[in-house]
């Protein structure tokens, strides 16, 4: 039998109850009871009260939790700044550098009341080391005991680390030293704390700890605590406060108390179990009033199952496999008897978007942090475009990895035109090249409008955020809007803070929201009562379920490593009582040990993956179990292959009826050409021309901001075509050329417009050096054409077209662009400028070298040369045509570009080579077969596609 059942059947023949109050660690549970409840009545029964004990304490107080966070931090700030000493002239710390420890503050100021501490005794003046090495006047004989004088030596040695015995005094500090300024705070503490709490008061407001005192320092025995009720039944907690425990001694000497502590099972009554820590003083201090008929399980017939998943996100998928093997096996006819139970709230939604079919409810009851959420992305995405605009010619501009950052994020994609986000990304960045977008550029309607707006100053940013929330919210799926809400809420909470905006910078705006948004944590409540339950380790309190699967049980999740920052050390939160780390993992062992000791299955999954600070360590309960109690656990490791991903490299690429067909229709019906490029990639690798040209496959385009080799051969082949396009047609002299290479504006003028035209972004560091670069290639090219002149410019980016004769009458077109043609003493070259190094110190003379297959060293530039002067020739007959190269980078030189003759029967020769090379192309027997050379495939991008490394 269930816990709550048990407790349920003891109160069914009660009699009414109407006078009955039951309390709980959680919602959760008090609902699983009303639910038990009518379930034993088998009869209609008043709903009795059912509180929390938080709610309780809020009942009897009259004041409820204020969970505004940022409102306690702002009235705690302003009492801070009022009562913290300062060097005269300077300005009080900023709110934002006061913000983190001002919540932690907070929660030592609720610790201190909720253990009912004497604050002045805790927060002691501590003046020079010697007062805290010396002075324990202040310590009761149980604390000194709790702390010996090495301790607190240790602490002050710790505090004047590196500092001579002259300087070991807190007089001597310099002024400025964060030693001085921690001393400071100290000694205003207890100031700080009475002052704190008295605003609160003066403003009807209340922290938890705050409340808890009020009730627990003003019982009295002459007044009970809400009379209306005859008998209170405490039922399922565990960790009393010092508060807890005085209501709980008030109520039971009233006579109007009843107990019932879940602490069954030889695992949590262990006594080497730090799990029974409170227990057993809770059974000892508040004695149950009758043993309840819900034993433990015994471990040796419960089903434990360990399983390994080198994955965080692969574990919701297991999970939801073992959930669908359950229901298949007929064991889920009563969802809410399984629990899921996520000690890590960031798998909450990958557990959720891998929710079978077969589970039609599921109910989510636990915290999720707004932190987490996509509402915080795109919080982040809107304050690096604002934080990375660059004001431009006149006009704003944002960068353009922000813009599609932000156009791409879920919320954006969700309310925007796909086809305007597609224009954006293809056509105003990708095309141009921009590294920064123009606003103007981005002004494609009003949501746009929102997002690209530049914001200047640090008053207009709440009202940015607020109105694109506000366009974005009514597209989005309810949980996204719920996200959306807490974060509208985020920010007109610290809008009311009344910060001095004109005087805070918008970094120091937006680094407060996301440390403010850090503090929210989302509620996430549903019907409990009805399907697959979902929940943190704290919302299984009191609860029991068939079938347990805990996900992240890594040592360092769950338990958590996560302690409290506090300014109150250690050893001294040790003498008076308030909770330390131990607590927390005695905690977090009675969640563990309880949840699992009525289950009948129990799956404990962890992530195994060893990377960074991530040891993949399965957690020491599974090590307990399995070493210390001898449980016997079924373990097994789980892995998934990778969909469309094979670890053999691919062999060969079939050409089946398929693929004839589309090179059929490509190069036939459509006329496609071939160019000396295309070719050039199916003689190095055959797969790669079909991944390429055949399929069809795109390299995805991305904006280039770093010049690479492509975008310094682009912008000099345009410098060179702007300063010969105004003498086309023309005789080109020597004296021409050498006032051109003399005209410094000139050159720069063009240089300016193809770095604008290919390259558009700013130049700055490296880019300005390859800008001279440029020039100086230029420059050079001009000195070598000038010992050249005279010559007749025929044409530039000359188009040239030919065709290729196949067997069976059939024919391929060919295509080339050649970069310049030009005539000198009847001989007309066809000019290739290469800006890379030379990798052919001659032309291929023997025709046969170009065309061995993934031959390493082929020649690709005396391919090119050949295959152009073949589509001149053939089209122009009569016409001496010579190829010619310029190697720009060899200019320096006195040696001039060398002009190739070419006899006509080795033209031929190419010519027909090519032909065997294409027919060879179309010949369905012969695959399309990855290069021998490995070492082509370093750079190529097509290499994931064959799995090549």
């Amino acid at each position: 039998m269930k816990f709550l059942e048990a407790v349920a059947k003891r109160y069914v023949d009660y009699g009414p109850l109407d006078r009955v109050c039951f309390v709980f660690p959680n919602r959760r549970s008090g609902t699983f009871f009303k639910r038990y409840l009518g379930i034993e009545a088998k009869r209609p029964v008043f709903v009795p009260h059912v509180l929390t004990i938080d709610e309780l304490f809020s009942r009897i107080a009259g004041k409820e939790e204020t969970k505004e966070k940022v409102r306690l931090l702002n009235i705690l700030y302003h009492a801070y700044i009022q009562l913290m000493p300062r060097p005269e002239g300077t300005e009080p710390e900023p709110f934002d550098q006061f913000l983190f420890w001002g919540d932690m503050l907070i929660n030592d100021f609720d610790d201190i009341d909720k253990y009912r501490v004497d604050a002045k005794k805790l927060l002691v003046n501590l003046k020079d080391y010697k007062a805290i090495s010396t002075d324990y006047d202040f310590l009761s004989t149980r604390q000194l005991e709790a702390i010996d004088a090495l301790s607190i030596k240790a602490f002050s040695d710790s505090f004047f680390a590196g500092l001579s015995d002259g300087e070991k005094s807190l007089k001597n500090l310099p002024a400025n030293s964060s030693r001085r300024k921690f001393a400071r705070l100290w000694n205003i503490l207890f100031d700080l704390y009475v002052a704190f709490r008295s605003r609160l008061d003066q403003e009807e407001l209340a922290y938890s700890g705050m409340i808890y005192r009020s009730v627990a320092d003003n019982l009295d025995r002459d007044h009970p605590v809400l009379p209306q009720f005859e008998l209170f039944v405490f039922v399922g907690l565990n960790a009393l406060n010092e508060c807890e425990k005085r209501l709980l001694d008030h109520i039971r000497d009233d006579g109007r108390a009843a107990f019932y502590w879940d602490f069954f099972g030889s695992l949590i009554t262990d006594n080497a179990n730090p799990a029974g820590l409170f227990m057993r003083d809770n059974l000892k201090r508040y004695p149950p009033e009758c043993a309840l008929d819900c034993p433990a399980i015994d471990p040796k017939s419960q089903q434990f199952q360990v399983i390994r998943i080198p994955s965080s996100v692969g574990q919701t998928r297991k999970a939801m496999e073992i959930i669908e093997n359950l229901h298949e096996d007929g064991l889920m006819d009563t969802p809410e008897e399984t629990a899921l139970v996520l000690p890590d709230e960031s798998l909450l939604f990958p557990m959720l978007g891998s929710i079978p079919a077969s589970v039609s409810h599921v109910n989510v009851t636990m915290g999720y942090s707004l932190s987490a959420s996509s509402g915080m992305t795109l919080f982040k995405s809107l304050e690096r475009l604002q934080q990375n605009k660059r004001q431009r010619n006149g006009g704003w501009s944002f960068y353009h990895r922000d813009v599609v950052e932000l156009i791409d994020h879920p919320y954006v994609a969700a309310a925007a035109d796909p086809e305007m986000i597609e224009k954006v990304k293809s056509e105003i960045i990708l095309k141009g090249n921009r590294i920064f977008v123009e606003a103007d550029l981005l002004d494609l309607g009003e949501l746009f409008n929102l997002l690209f707006q530049p914001v200047q100053t640090t008053k207009a940013i709440p009202d940015y955020l607020k109105r694109i929330i506000e366009a974005l919210q009514p597209v989005q799926t309810p949980v996204e809007r719920e996200f959306l809400s807490h974060f509208h809420q985020a920010v007109v909470s610290l809008e009311e803070v009344g910060l001095d905006l004109d005087n805070l910078l918008p970094r120091t705006w937006y680094q407060l929201l996301s440390q403010y948004i850090a503090l929210v944590k989302i509620p996430f409540e549903g019907e409990p009562l009805e399907g697959l339950q979902m929940m943190g380790p704290l919302e299984t309190r009191a609860l029991d379920f068939k079938h347990i699967l805990f996900l992240s049980v890594n040592e360092g999740t769950f338990p958590s490593r996560n302690t409290s920052s506090s300014f109150i050390p250690f050893i001294l939160r040790k003498g008076f009582g308030l909770p330390t780390y131990e607590q927390q993992d005695a905690m977090a062992a009675y969640y563990f040990y309880r949840s699992i000791c009525r289950a009948e299955r129990i799956y404990l999954l962890y992530d195994s993956r060893t990377e960074g600070l991530h040891v993949g360590e399965e957690s020491r309960y599974i090590k307990q179990l399995k070493y210390l109690y001898k449980v016997n656990l079924k373990e097994q490791v789980a892995t998934y292959e990778l969909n469309g991903e094979s670890a053999v490299p691919v062999a060969s690429v079939i050409k089946d009826a398929a693929i004839m067909e589309r090179m059929e229709d490509l190069y036939f019906r459509q006329g496609k050409s071939f160019s000396a490029s295309s070719l050039n990639t199916y003689l190095k690798c055959p797969l790669r021309f079909y991944y390429q040209y055949v399929a069809g496959i795109k390299v995805q385009d991305d904006v280039t901001e770093e010049m690479d080799a492509n975008h310094f051969g682009t912008i000099y082949h345009a410098v060179m075509q702007k300063i010969y396009a105004p003498y086309k047609g023309e005789r080109i002299s020597a004296d021409l050329l050498n006032a051109i290479r003399k005209d410094k504006k000139r050159i720069d003028r063009y240089t300016d417009e193809a770095f604008q035209e290919f390259f558009m972004q700013e130049l700055k560091g490296e880019d300005l050096i390859r800008k001279e670069v440029i020039k100086h290639l230029v420059h050079q090219t001009l000195k070598a054409d000038a010992r050249l002149a005279p010559f007749d410019l025929l044409d530039l980016e000359s188009p040239a077209n030919g065709q290729l004769r196949l067997s069976g009458n059939r024919s391929i077109n060919l295509y080339g662009k050649i970069d310049r043609l030009d005539r000198q003493e009847g001989t007309v070259r066809i000019i290739d400028y290469k800006t890379g190094t030379q990798k052919e110190t001659k032309l291929e003379n023997n025709i046969g070298n170009m065309f061995i297959p993934m031959n390493p060293k082929h020649p690709s530039v005396s391919f090119q040369l050949y295959f152009y002067l073949l589509m001149m020739v053939r089209k122009h007959n009569g016409v001496d045509y010579r190829p010619c190269v310029y190697w720009v980078r060899n200019l320096f030189s006195e040696k001039l570009p060398e002009t190739h003759e070419i006899p006509p029967e080795a033209l031929s020769d190419f010519e027909q080579q090519l032909a065997i090379l294409v027919e060879e192309l179309f010949d369905s027997k012969k695959p399309f077969e990855p290069t021998s050379d490995s070492s082509a495939c370093s750079y190529c991008d097509f290499k994931k596609l064959c799995n090549r490394r």
